[in-house]
């Protein structure tokens, strides 16, 4: 093709500018329209056809599904209870010098149960004798939110009177203990576990005799701020194991 003059190629690029942006537009118009029919079915799906989009209940759900509903619908075991406290006498439970919390026959790890006194001239029954051996006791929970008692065990006595120690303001008891020893017993059983998670208070129960009455004998109940222990199969058998 050839040009007479620069006006005759100036109105030419004009008249193919026009015929792309006309192009342009019927491109747009088109799309548009395809767009706006996807979503107008969306909306207006036939009874069959919306039927066809509902999951069947009936069919078995994804594994990964059941177990992501499954942790959406666990709760947390309600702990909310505040544990008993005493203005004369606090109870505390640590794990023994090496800091280690699990507990088995095989290793000699212990829990020190605590007493701290906040009074002076006060007096406990000290635990070789039977006022004093039954005192300290616990209440567990495990991750299912069962509760569990944990007490002594019933023993005999070669001698047997009610010995106590005094607490002044500021000094503190400790209480050696050791779960897994066979002097201790949960009630109801623990689950059979490779290793079982627990959660403990340490509570101590005091009760006057009024047969033998002591002045300045502290009575009452306190308990401890709650610990994690963990407890293998033969402590778990020991614990459970029948009188």
């Amino acid at each position: 093709m050839s040009w007479n003059s620069t006006d005759d190629r100036g109105v030419y690029i004009r008249v193919v500018n026009r015929r792309a942006i006309i192009v342009s537009l019927l491109l747009i118009g088109v799309i548009g329209a395809a767009l706006s029919w996807r979503y107008f079915r969306v909306a207006v799906l036939t009874p069959s056809e919306l039927k066809s989009t509902q999951p069947n209940p009936k069919a078995p759900a994804e594994p990964a599904k059941v177990a992501e509903y499954s942790q959406s619908r666990s709760k947390p075991c309600d702990r909310s209870e505040i544990s008993l406290q005493s203005p004369e006498l606090r109870v505390e439970l640590r794990p023994s010098e090496d800091g280690v919390r699990l507990f088995s026959p095989a290793i000699r790890h212990h829990l020190h149960f605590i007493l701290f006194s906040n009074q002076a001239g006060l007096k406990v029954y000290e635990d070789w004798n039977s006022w004093g051996y039954f005192a300290p006791s616990f209440k567990a929970e495990d991750d299912n939110c069962r509760a569990y008692d944990i007490t002594r065990r019933e023993r005999d006595w070669d001698k047997n009177f009610p010995s106590t120690a005094t607490l002044n303001k500021g000094d503190f008891l400790i209480i050696d203990t050791y779960l897994c020893d066979e002097t201790w017993r949960s009630s109801p059983k623990l689950p059979t576990a490779k290793t079982l998670t627990l959660q403990i208070l340490g509570r101590f129960v005091m009760k006057a005799d009024k047969k033998r009455p002591i002045s300045g004998l502290w009575t009452g109940q306190a308990e401890s701020a709650p610990l994690e222990i963990y407890l293998d199969k033969q402590c778990l058998d020991v614990l459970n194991a029948e009188p």
